[in-house]
């Protein structure tokens, strides 16, 4: 079993975890939790891309910052415009739709026939993507127990978990 396999099924396990169910306890909780946060840090699955340029930096406790020559500013000046303009130019482009390079997804997947299509991508390139989505996902059940936790009843103190923390993508 691979490791990566591994974090994938620690993100089921959390999420049942989270859950409400029979067997439901804040301990189970709090270990499916801790060993999904520790395998991510262990594997550095939120530092692919820490050598990117183009990425924002999220150093603890500072404001977050973004290269001045990062083309995600571009010249459109305002974010709103920004993504008018990017999603304008992406509808220019829809030869790279799902639905244009495999036109199965109309039958099979008709809501994600407007989504980008990976074409001419590497293997790494898919491996690197998919531990991009282990670690969001991860970050994203890890929220979810935080925002029940904060709501319920019973508040029990916030896990301090690895991948909560944003500054943590990068080092």
């Amino acid at each position: 079993m691979t490791l990566i396999f591994l974090v994938f099924h620690l993100q089921l396990i959390g999420f049942f975890e989270i859950s409400p169910h029979l067997l439901q306890s804040g301990e189970r909780t709090r270990s499916a939790l801790g060993i999904l946060d520790a395998l991510v840090h262990s594997l550095r699955l939120t530092t692919l891309d820490a050598d990117d340029t183009r990425m924002s930096i999220f150093p603890p406790r500072l404001v977050p910052t973004v290269a001045a020559s990062s083309p995600a500013l571009g010249d459109a000046g305002e974010p709103v415009e920004l993504v008018r303009t990017e999603l304008a130019a992406w509808m220019r482009r829809s030869s790279y739709t799902l639905a244009h390079t495999c036109p199965e997804a109309v039958e099979y997947a008709p809501l994600m026939c407007g989504m980008p299509a990976w074409t001419d991508v590497s293997e790494g390139e898919i491996r690197k993507e998919e531990c991009r989505r282990l670690a969001w996902s991860s970050l994203m059940v890890a929220a979810s127990h935080g925002s029940y936790n904060t709501s319920d009843s019973a508040f029990s103190p916030q896990m301090d978990l690895f991948i909560m923390d944003s500054a943590n993508t990068s080092t």
